[in-house]
């Protein structure tokens, strides 16, 4: 059985590949395409799973999770998939990636602190540091790669994309601690992580079609997946395995053990994986700032996960 931060690394791990296809597809199609087509695709490929490898039957999907489960989830998925995915695909439109990725470090903060409010977690100041330090890290890995595209921005865009950049990881924070609450709210009906992850993608791609209906942008993405636009349906099914499929698998099943604050700060090593990979697929070398850089980043996380063993070593009593 795995734990809690191995399942949270693994997730980053499969999230990182992801981001590769993902990549593509969004080039190819575009990022409101593209948001379309993962949230359905997982869904599907979720159901699946559930319907004929663990035997569930298509009501069992619907009437076995608890009404407070399916309401944590819910929001869940609209906060966290709907909402600020939107901001953050739109932050990315308006300031580019490199400054869009900075503003992600905030998602672990955000997490932390509604999870005080929601359910009550505890972290001790060994833990406060390690988040500091990981978060500081992951800030200067985004912004030590010099982006002359910034200056070209016109200001009003610069201020939208800056609040967008914001309100995307606070979200994606609030939206993973609604779904440790789901876990915590069992009664008698013990979830299962990928039924929480199906739940919470359902909800998402719903609340993403009704608000494309009401804002008249639901034509042009089907149109896009429909006639494979520049064949970039290959890619983003390889972007959806990865992400909401297998990815939000393991981030579900993480999150069910451990406190949202610490599982989000380890899925924050996403653009440090997505370092790596690069260096290694495209053959370029790696900076030593970029170097120490990381290593910091991942001792910050390994001081998180490790807090409470460190406040027991260096005070026993």
């Amino acid at each position: 059985m795995l734990s809690g931060e191995l399942a949270a690394v693994l997730t980053t791990l499969i999230w990182s590949v992801g981001v590769f296809p993902f990549t593509a597809a969004t080039a190819r199609w575009g990022a409101h395409a593209v948001n379309f087509f993962r949230l359905v695709a997982a869904v599907i490929l979720l159901a699946v799973t559930l319907l004929f490898y663990y035997g569930f039957t298509p009501v069992e999907l619907f009437v076995l999770p608890e009404p407070q489960q399916w309401l944590w989830l819910g929001m869940s998925g609209i906060i966290g998939l709907t909402v600020g995915d939107y901001f953050a695909f739109r932050s990315f439109h308006l300031l580019g990636p490199r400054l869009s990725t900075a503003f992600t470090t905030l998602s672990p903060i955000a997490a932390f602190f509604f999870a005080l409010l929601f359910v009550h977690e505890d972290i001790n100041i060994w833990g406060i540091i390690g988040m500091t330090i990981t978060v500081g890290a992951l800030v200067l890995l985004s912004l030590s790669k010099n982006d002359a595209t910034l200056n070209n921005i016109p200001e009003h865009e610069k201020k939208l994309g800056l609040l967008f950049a914001v309100l995307a990881p606070v979200c994606q924070g609030i939206g993973l601690v609604m779904s440790r609450k789901a876990f915590l709210e069992t009664e008698s009906f013990e979830l299962m992580p990928m039924h929480a992850a199906w739940i919470r993608m359902l909800v998402g791609a719903l609340s993403l079609y009704a608000f494309s209906l009401v804002t008249g942008t639901i034509k042009e993405p089907h149109r896009i997946i429909f006639t494979n636009r520049n064949k970039g349906l290959l890619p983003a099914l390889g972007g959806a395995f990865f992400g909401p499929y297998l990815g939000m698998i393991f981030s579900m099943y993480a999150i069910s053990l451990i406190d949202a604050s610490v599982a989000q700060t380890i899925f924050g090593q996403v653009p440090v994986v997505v370092l790596l990979l690069a260096a290694w697929w495209h053959k370029e070398r790696i900076s030593w700032f970029s170097i120490l850089v990381t290593l910091l980043s991942i001792g910050g996380v390994v001081m998180m996960v490790w807090r409470d063993d460190i406040q027991k070593l260096l005070f026993p009593h």
